[in-house]
C-alpha cells in the first residue's frame, strides 16, 4: 500500500501506543493486523451491501446505499456532484452532523484483471479532528465510499455512524 503521508503519521502513532502497551516491538504481521482493524478493512467490518447511482441531470448524482458498520446496519440516500459527494451528503443528513471530505488519495494494487483499488480519504466530522479512513475493493468507487464509512465509524465525533445507524433500524 502507498499511504499518503499525514496517513502515515497518524497511524504510526496508533502502532507507537499498541507498542506502548504491549512493551516490546511489532512484527510485520501485527502491523498489518493493526492497519486492519484501525482502518476496519477486516472482511466483513466495513460492508456496503447494495449501492444504487442514478444521474438526475445538471452533473447531479444521487446514491442510495446500504451498509453494515461494525454489525450494524445502516441505510441512507444522498445527492451530490458525483457519487461520493452524494453518498457523503446522504450519511450526514442520516447521521444530523456534517461530515467533509478534506482530502483523497487512490492507487492500484496489482494489475490485470485482478486489480484493486485502494482509496484514502482523510475525514472531519462535525467539529473533531480530521481522521483518515481507507478503503479497498476491485471497484474504485466502491473502495472510496468504503473509506468514507472508515474514517467516519472511528473519528472522535461518536454520533456520527452511531446516529445514522440508530435512525437506519
Amino acid at each position: 500500500l502507498e499511504l499518503p503521508r499525514r496517513l502515515q503519521i497518524e497511524f504510526s502513532q496508533v502502532v507507537q501506543a499498541v507498542m506502548d502497551a504491549q512493551g516490546r516491538e511489532v512484527t510485520a504481521s501485527d502491523i498489518w493486523k493493526i492497519f486492519e482493524s484501525e482502518y476496519r478493512i477486516a472482511e466483513g467490518v466495513v460492508t456496503l451491501s447494495d449501492l444504487t447511482q442514478t444521474d438526475v441531470g445538471d452533473g447531479r448524482v444521487r446514491v442510495a446505499a446500504d451498509a453494515m458498520v461494525m454489525g450494524r446496519r445502516m441505510a441512507f440516500d444522498g445527492s451530490g456532484n458525483g457519487p461520493v459527494d452524494a453518498f457523503v451528503d446522504g450519511l450526514s443528513r442520516a447521521a444530523g452532523v456534517p461530515v467533509k471530505v478534506l482530502n483523497y488519495h487512490e492507487h492500484s494494487i496489482g494489475g490485470g484483471a485482478q486489480a484493486r483499488a485502494a482509496a484514502y480519504l482523510e475525514v472531519r466530522v462535525g467539529d473533531a479532528a480530521p481522521v483518515f479512513g481507507v478503503g479497498i475493493d476491485a471497484n474504485i468507487v466502491r473502495a472510496t465510499l468504503l473509506a468514507v464509512l472508515s474514517a467516519t465509524s472511528r473519528g472522535t465525533h461518536p454520533v456520527s455512524v452511531e446516529a445514522a445507524v440508530a435512525q437506519a433500524v
